[in-house]
């Protein structure tokens, strides 16, 4: 697949390993390749599959579909884990399952493959994972704004309405990653990581609304 072996290698070098020798390049440029051609393949796929599909809806199945979640199981499909270049601390902190690294390094090897064989390419091997992505929604309609959800039922059963704090935020300016919890009447509901606020937040309260009360919908 890769012919430029040192590409390979590039896209699998977690930035920990650059943090420890300051010399040693490490994925994150691919990364923000990658991330922004990952953006450009999901589009087209929507756009084709779901020609009187609404503007709202795609992105709605955009995000899902580019989300944190979506691409660490994308890359556990493969074991992409297995092949991260990490640092000897990284290694031990258990960073090969970590759904922000295995994201991030999927990026970066989508946009080794970019640079290698052009988007036409790209988009064929990237396709079927995101069509099985999209055979386990029943209907892409019932793609959720969740946040709007939680404050429906949090205002009707508990007459309150969530709070989300930043718990955490990682990586390079161009490629953050943030960490939001949700908390209803002090009490946390649920945590969720994305590559914007808005996503985490979202990813959150899809947890949230998993928790009893919350779930009598």
């Amino acid at each position: 697949m890769f012919e430029d072996v040192t590409l390979y290698n590039l896209a699998l070098r977690h930035s920990s390993l650059s943090r420890r020798r300051s010399n040693v390049d490490n994925n994150e440029r691919l990364e923000f390749l990658g991330d922004a051609v990952l953006n450009a393949c999901v589009s087209k796929l929507l756009y084709d599959r779901y020609p009187r599909v609404r503007e709202g809806t795609l992105s709605k199945a955009k995000s899902f579909l580019v989300s944190t979640r979506t691409l660490a199981q994308i890359a556990r499909s493969i074991n992409l884990g297995d092949y991260i270049l990490l640092s000897k601390s990284a290694e031990q902190s258990g960073a090969r399952e970590n759904e922000n690294i295995l994201a991030s390094t999927f990026e970066a090897i989508t946009g080794a493959f970019f640079l290698q064989k052009g988007f036409d390419a790209t988009y064929q091997l990237l396709k079927p994972f995101f069509e099985d992505c999209l055979n386990t929604i029943e209907n892409i309609d019932e793609l959720t704004d969740y946040k709007s959800r939680l404050q429906e039922l949090a205002q009707q059963i508990m007459k309150t309405k969530p709070v989300y704090i930043l718990v955490g935020e990682e990586g390079p300016d161009h490629s953050k990653r943030f960490t939001m919890k949700v908390q209803i009447n002090g009490i946390e509901y649920g945590t969720g990581t994305g590559k914007s606020k808005k996503e985490a937040q979202q990813e959150a309260a899809k947890n949230a609304l998993q928790r009893f009360p919350l779930n009598h919908q």
